[in-house]
């Protein structure tokens, strides 16, 4: 009796710890990650979380831009706006480097560096905003940062401490480059110093030495202390900065401790004898450098965020982007940061982050939220901070419009704007088939841009892609002239651009006409596909059990590192519409993608079906909430025949509305969240 008692005691300890580690796999699958780099360019990276968002910005050269996201790891697609052009002469005209964002005695302030034009003429700038949004209101240039020497100044930082404010930067002790030292002082306010500079930090250890520039026969010796940036723990003050030339593979961290309680006297600092962060070549991750610290949402994690080269020799320029990852501390109460993380590497993102979370408060639409005929939307969140949502054409306001835009304060109540093409294409002024409008904002150009199909006056043609711009989210957006491409049929009809945040590459996805999707690569200024490029097809019709004869409406959302297509088929209107959104994912943009069907093996891909409420929903975009929370906007049609209204045209077409529900990610794959 005994015995058998034992055994079953085992049995069921075998038991718990199967179910315990089911459980441990499960949580892990449904727990959020990024991989690094978080964009594919951005030297001299900061960012810092207040009232739940992250605030980042890394320099530019020209002009100061801010991002705004509830994800650090979602920086792509955050909300972005530029907040700051320098006047095209003077003292802070050119070489903008190094912003940093700080919110001090209840303003916002901007920190940065530039010069005239000659680099000699380096020094610290102010800026200041006291909208409690740093993307709204007006940023004025306060000053220069500015002390009885005044000699070259870069990578300025503010901080308070013991009831004090100081100002930290990497600067010359003289008028000539040769060596530049890490200086303190105190400040009377966030825009004025109070005293002389003190020198705490210059290079002195061979790791902090390596920045030779050979100058033809010459080399030009170099040496750097650079970027300060102060970390607290347990009332200790540590100042990390980063050491050697920046256009090497050596750049790495260095790091003072405060010693004594006189921040001014260079001897209350003492120097860590090796680098705290430096360079993996078998991760390949070079030069890690320029960095700052944030905590996680919950205030439980601590978490560095700097840039690195992904090969070595590439200098100090547009290779360098931003990387973040957590850091703990040791026994001593000095910070660990360990190696750098390789690229592609998952990494967990800052605590308290998780979809569930995220999407927790959300409010659900009424929907439709546009009751009128709005096919094909795509809604963007512009740098106004309005939503805009853009359809084929129809009518608005009792007119005829081209194309159709609405625009919203909260995303739920829409107002129609007036006509955002006002002006056909001199190529198609006599006809009337301007379709599934895409809008995309260029921060670089300072443009909205927009992809559109129209059909040709040609008729023989066909159906032609197109692209206007504008310098407003409601337009008027003026065609350039010529269409990107035509054919036959109507395969050439519903774009969608992409900035891929991996490559850096402008792509437009586009098909129709029981053909496969595509994808190829535009020039910079988005009126051309790249010369030398062809279509490269991603999904092909035909696969699914339902839905997919034809596959149309591509949408590209990007999460977690992975590419997700959004399409839709396969009959988008009339009476015998047959209709829904399906998704397929990939590693990058180009493909392959694998579709849902083949992930779980149910034959099906769909993720947006029709219902007792709505028939046909599709032609979807995805776009993000003021919170970070993704949404899916996409036409249907009521199931009600008087909510529908009468059949129009040859093809018997019925009215189709906007809705829009959230979308959360589980398990790998988008799941649209209804009432």
């Amino acid at each position: 009796m005994k015995a058998a008692k034992k055994k079953i005691t085992v049995k069921n300890i075998r038991l718990n710890c199967l179910l315990l580690i089911i459980l441990l796999f499960q949580q892990l699958a449904q727990t959020q990650t990024f991989t690094n780099p978080l964009l594919p360019s951005g030297a001299d990276p900061w960012c810092i979380y207040k009232n739940g968002y992250y605030y980042y910005t890394n320099t530019l050269g020209n002009r100061i831009d801010i991002w705004k996201t509830k994800n650090i790891a979602s920086l792509p697609n955050a909300e972005r706006k530029t907040v700051w052009k320098p006047p095209a002469t003077g003292p802070y005209s050119k070489e903008i480097w190094a912003p940093e964002i700080h919110f001090l005695k209840g303003r916002w302030y901007i920190y940065f560096a530039a010069d005239s034009g000659r680099n000699n003429d380096h020094r610290l700038w102010v800026l200041e905003n006291d909208n409690p949004d740093p993307l709204q209101g007006e940023w004025k240039i306060k000053g220069k940062l500015t002390t009885p020497e005044d000699k070259w100044s870069i990578d300025g930082s503010v901080f308070e401490y013991r009831k004090s404010m100081y100002l930290i930067w990497s600067g010359w002790k003289g008028d000539v480059n040769g060596q530049q030292n890490i200086y303190i002082a105190k400040m009377k306010n966030p825009w004025t110093v109070e005293n002389k500079r003190v020198m705490i930090s210059s290079p002195t250890y061979t790791w902090e030495r390596s920045g030779d520039i050979k100058r033809g026969n010459e080399i030009d010796h170099v040496y750097v202390n650079e970027g300060p940036e102060v970390l607290v723990h347990n009332k200790k003050l540590f100042l990390i900065y980063s050491a050697s030339g920046c256009w090497t593979d050596n750049y790495s961290l260095g790091m003072l401790v405060e010693s004594g309680k006189n921040l001014l006297n260079p001897a209350s600092w003492k120097k860590h004898p090796e680098p705290v962060f430096t360079q993996s070549p078998l991760k390949k991750v070079f030069a890690p450098g320029h960095n700052c610290f944030f905590k996680s949402p919950d205030g439980k994690e601590d978490w560095i965020l700097y840039h690195a080269n992904s090969d070595s020799s590439q200098g100090c320029g547009r290779f360098r982007s931003p990387r973040a990852q957590k850091f703990s501390w040791l026994a001593n109460g000095a910070p660990y940061f360990g190696e750098p993380v390789a690229e592609k590497v998952p990494v967990i993102i800052p605590s308290e982050l998780t979809a569930t979370r995220v999407t927790s408060s959300i409010k659900f639409a009424d929907n439709p939220v546009l009751d009128k005929d709005f096919p094909d939307p795509t809604v963007i969140k512009a740098v106004d901070g309005k939503y805009y949502a853009y359809a084929t054409q129809g009518n608005a306001n009792g007119s005829n419009n081209n194309i159709q835009v609405a625009s919203s304060a909260d995303m739920y109540h829409w107002t129609p704007e007036a006509d955002a093409l006002p002006v056909k294409p001199i190529w198609a002024n006599t006809t009337q088939d301007f379709w599934a409008p895409h809008v995309i904002y260029d921060n670089k150009l300072s443009k909205y841009i927009m992809f559109f199909s129209a059909e040709s006056d040609d008729t023989a043609t066909g159906k032609c892609l197109a692209v206007a711009f504008a310098d407003k989210p409601t337009g008027p957006f003026i065609e350039k002239g010529t269409p990107l491409v035509c054919g036959k049929g109507f395969r050439n009809i519903d774009p969608m651009a992409l900035l891929d945040p991996k490559t850096g590459k402008k792509l437009l996805y586009w098909g129709s006409d029981f053909q496969p999707i595509n994808v190829q690569e535009l020039t910079d200024d988005w009126k051309a596909f790249k010369p030398g490029t062809t279509p490269q097809p991603v999904v092909w019709p035909g696969k699914e059990k339902n839905y997919s004869n034809l596959i149309e409406g591509a949408w590209v959302d990007i999460h977690d590192g992975k590419y997700f297509l959004y399409y839709s088929g396969d009959n988008c209107c009339g009476t015998k519409a047959n209709y829904a959104v399906m998704v397929a994912r990939s590693d990058n943009a180009f493909g392959p993608f694998e579709r849902l069907g083949e992930a779980n093996g149910s034959g099906s891909s769909a993720i947006l079906e029709k219902d007792s409420t709505w028939l046909a929903p599709g032609h979807n975009s995805i776009f993000k909430d003021a919170d970070g929370n993704s949404w899916i906007a996409y036409h249907a049609i009521w199931q009600d025949k008087d909510k529908a209204g009468p059949a129009r045209g040859r093809d018997n077409y019925l009215k189709r509305v906007m809705c829009i529900n959230p979308v959360v990610y589980k398990n790998g794959w988008p799941v649209v969240v209804k009432k």
